[in-house]
């Protein structure tokens, strides 16, 4: 069996990491295809393309999207030219009509080199295209069946196959099983110094450094601004056209606050549809999700036990849009479709005139009903259909961007909701800390600095100026040192992910409210090969960049009491390095988490200490649950009863909750387990104790 020229770098146009190498020799070695994730800009394309330079292969390159056919990939057959040469009497052998795709171009290279085949964005592709690849890349084989010509390469001539995905969506087990996988970060500082030396462009050291630093600062508030082409050509600017620095050389002046787009709602889409076309409107609705949609469908929506009239009724009129599925079942029979249409009929009348509200979707040739007639609709069966769907959907989307200047801050609203239980109306514990002095901390919240009186009755989490939040301060009352509460809350959480865990990563994480505790993303370390942490003010956001850089000395004793006796941590030798590299910091709230997204989850002291109003505590919980996938383990800590403290001279609003307000808010979307935190102490009076949840989702 002869070996395939492997990978041994001979210059530095590209810098390789040595598991680069590692990676695409096992591929070349083994002829499995190479699974490459990462964001944008952290140099999946430059990686192909500067290994087929070095190993003198052909470089072919594919952009893989949900319109791709199987067949596109294999071949094309040119209907035109054969029609007209049956028109002109001079038809050809069916071979003659055949054109070559990417895949078939990438097995036969006759007297060229071996390919390099990239595939991009396989994560886009759709559940028929990459159960072609699984057939084909497993074996370097295909049937051309037009002519039954068999096209195949021996371990001489078969591709060095690369497929690359952003991660921001689950690709299918079968897929994962036939692949090497290599998982790219965007280059840390010393790398950039590197690759800018590579290029002959680190002459001088100090401004290059700066201009790193500028490029890894841009990356933190917006992570499409971190490629190697950007920095590489700021150094150009800088060197060829001698600008100085403080020149309108960069994106942004790191100093100065960015204005940050608002966040914006996914679009709440209700899938109207017959009972016999389930199947299709599922795979439209797993779509819809996985490009950060809102779908409303009956099967996964409708909670047991709800009366299914009111629940429809009411799902349509608050939907954005109205997705009406016909085929010929749901056109010719009678049945709930039918009532749905008038009820989604009767809402359009209460829309403003031009806007967006009902789409009618054919999955099957069909006649439009007459009373859709009015609405331009969309044929999902065609290749391009489902596009202009979305482009419609975002469309509307659109429409819902909030103003870009804020509005002033709201009055104070009257109480119309009731207390989970009547206690004392609140504020929150983990979203501030205190800015005066505080006696020894054995708990998080000083009740000292409470004052209830200064609360309104009723405040919801859009009615507070987060951005006021004192980062540092929170930081020093609450994590400059291992507290009895917190160890408590580690033994129940490791435990908990140790128990469920994989022996690999499980994929993505989040870590909702991060605030300035690294502890949550600490222990999903393992599990996981990216995490998010979602943070809504700007300081905790800040605080978060320079602590995963340089953490403070005292998340030593977190992760000491996090790996203690664990195999799972204990393997991880550079825990603060390995979560810096993994970390990726978000702007939002857990009511911005898009569904189905991650796939496993930690939520601590964030829903009940965001609000006074019990709704959103709830809703909280659910957003929560809903941004993980099916069976994703998650762990959550509460508040019991937590009244809030003032931090400098604002309040912050927390709603009080016990253990079987928090059981009520998982029931529906998990199971779970729940644990109290007991103390040496006596509990102080402005909250009753901790709860902590694990489980897994529904």
């Amino acid at each position: 069996m002869s070996v395939p020229q492997l990978l041994r770098p001979t210059d530095d146009a590209y810098v390789y990491a040595p598991e680069e190498v590692d990676a695409i020799n096992a591929a070349l070695v083994t002829g499995r295809p190479l699974l490459v994730t990462g964001p944008a800009g952290s140099g999946k394309s430059a990686l192909a393309q500067d290994a087929a330079r070095q190993l003198g292969r052909r470089f072919l390159d594919y952009a893989l999207n949900a319109d791709t056919k199987s067949q596109d990939l294999l071949w094309h057959h040119d209907e035109l030219q054969r029609m007209n040469d049956a028109q002109a009497a001079r038809l050809r052998e069916p071979s003659a009509y055949l054109r070559r795709g990417i895949v078939w171009e990438a097995l036969v290279s006759g007297n060229a080199q071996p390919a390099v085949l990239v595939l991009e964005d396989v994560d886009q592709a759709t559940d028929p295209v990459i159960d072609m690849l699984v057939q084909v890349l497993g074996q370097f084989r295909f049937v051309v069946r037009p002519t039954g010509e068999v096209v195949s390469a021996d371990a001489a001539t078969r591709p060095l196959v690369l497929l690359t995905a952003a991660g921001d969506r689950r690709l299918p087990p079968r897929l994962i099983g036939l692949c090497w996988q290599l998982r790219l970060a965007p280059p840390d500082g010393a790398r950039l110094l590197s690759i800018a030396a590579a290029h002959g462009l680190g002459e001088q050291p100090e401004r290059t450094r700066l201009i790193a630093d500028r490029v890894l600062l841009a990356r933190r508030a917006d992570e499409r601004r971190s490629s190697v082409r950007d920095f590489l050509d700021m150094l150009r600017m800088a060197q060829n056209l001698n600008l100085p620095l403080d020149e309108r050389l960069f994106w942004a002046d790191s100093d100065e606050p960015r204005r940050e787009e608002p966040a914006v709602p996914p679009v709440k889409v209700f899938l109207c549809h017959s009972w016999g076309d389930k199947e299709a409107v599922r795979e439209l609705y797993r779509r819809m999700q996985a490009d950060g949609l809102a779908p409303w469908l009956d099967e996964e929506d409708i909670p047991a036990g709800a009366d299914w009239d009111s629940t429809i009724k009411q799902a349509v009129r608050t939907a954005d849009l109205v997705v009406v599925c016909l085929s010929q079942a749901a056109i010719t029979k009678s049945g709930y479709v039918q009532r749905e249409i008038r009820i989604a009929l009767d809402a359009a009348e209460e829309k403003p005139d031009g806007r967006i509200y009902i789409i009618p979707a054919r999955i099957e040739p069909c006649d439009v009903p007459q009373r859709l007639g009015r609405y331009q609709w969309v044929d999902l069966f065609d290749p391009g259909g489902y596009g202009r769907l979305l482009r419609s959907v975002r469309a509307v989307q659109d429409l819902a961007v909030p103003p870009a200047e804020p509005a002033p801050p709201p009055s104070p609203r009257p109480v119309t909701e009731t207390p989970i239980a009547q206690k004392r109306t609140p504020l929150p514990s983990s979203k501030t800390p205190p800015t005066t002095p505080a006696r020894p901390r054995s708990g998080k919240r000083d009740p000292s600095l409470l004052d209830p009186g200064a609360i309104p009755g009723s405040v919801g989490n859009a009615d507070v100026l987060w951005d006021s939040l004192d980062a540092d301060s929170y930081f020093a009352h609450n994590y400059s040192r291992l507290g009895h509460d917190d160890a408590q809350v580690i033994t129940i959480v490791a435990d908990f992910f140790e128990r469920v865990g994989h022996s690999g990563e499980v994929g993505r994480a989040v870590d909702v409210g991060s605030g300035t505790n690294l502890y949550p993303a600490l222990t999903m370390l393992p599990f996981a090969y990216e995490i998010s942490l979602y943070a809504r003010a700007v300081s905790e956001r800040r605080w978060l960049s320079d602590a995963l850089h340089n953490p403070q000395e005292s998340w030593s004793a977190f992760w000491s009491a996090i790996a203690g006796g664990r195999m799972p941590y204990q393997r991880i030798r550079e825990p603060f390095d390995l979560l810096a590299r993994r970390a990726r910091i978000t702007k939002g709230s857990v009511f911005d988490l898009r569904p189905e997204q991650f796939d496993i989850g930690t939520m601590f002291f964030v829903a009940e200490s965001i609000t006074t109003r019990a709704d959103e505590f709830q809703r909280a919980v659910m957003q929560f649950v809903g941004s993980l996938r099916s069976r994703a383990p998650f762990a959550a800590a509460f508040m019991r009863n937590s009244s809030g403290y003032r931090v400098g001279n604002q309040m912050f609003p927390a709603c009080p909750i016990d253990g079987m307000d928090v059981k009520r808010a998982f029931a529906p979307v998990a199971r779970i387990d729940l644990a109290d935190v007991s103390y040496d102490h006596e509990p102080r009076s402005g909250y009753s104790g901790m709860i902590v949840v694990t489980g897994r989702k529904r």
